[in-house]
């Protein structure tokens, strides 16, 4: 009985760290996307590869090769479109230090506080 218990226990921790190395793999590649994303956004807004590659710690030929991915050519329209004077902060009424983010500001950071949430709630929950 013994046996069968451990064995049904090593199964399901083995299904735990397949799911945890999952989940750590998609958030790895969309890292990966959104750091080749901004590079694009960086040099079509006129920032040298130099720059780039000194910022990101990336060498110049590394940059290039990131440009010219096909996910660079993949980048969302409304990302290189959102600037400061189209989804401007506003000063609390109350507090003039604290800034009050718009509607759609604060719909996003709801969303990504829930995320987050889950994200906490599968890595601590077994799967089924």
């Amino acid at each position: 009985m013994e046996s069968g218990e451990r064995l049904k226990q090593k199964v399901l921790q083995e299904k735990r760290l397949a799911h945890r190395l999952g989940w750590a793999q998609a958030r790895l590649e969309a890292a990966e996307r959104e750091r080749i994303w901004a590079i694009a956004s960086a040099h079509a807004q006129g920032l040298s590869m130099r720059k780039i590659a000194a910022t990101t710690t990336l060498s110049s030929s590394r940059v290039h090769q990131l440009l010219h991915a096909e996910e660079a050519g993949q980048i969302p329209e409304w990302l290189n479109s959102l600037s400061p004077d189209e989804c401007p902060v506003k000063m609390s009424a109350v507090d003039s230090n604290q800034p009050m983010l718009s509607v759609w500001q604060q719909s996003l950071a709801d969303e990504v506080t829930l995320m987050h949430q889950c994200i906490e709630w599968l890595e601590q929950s077994p799967p089924t």
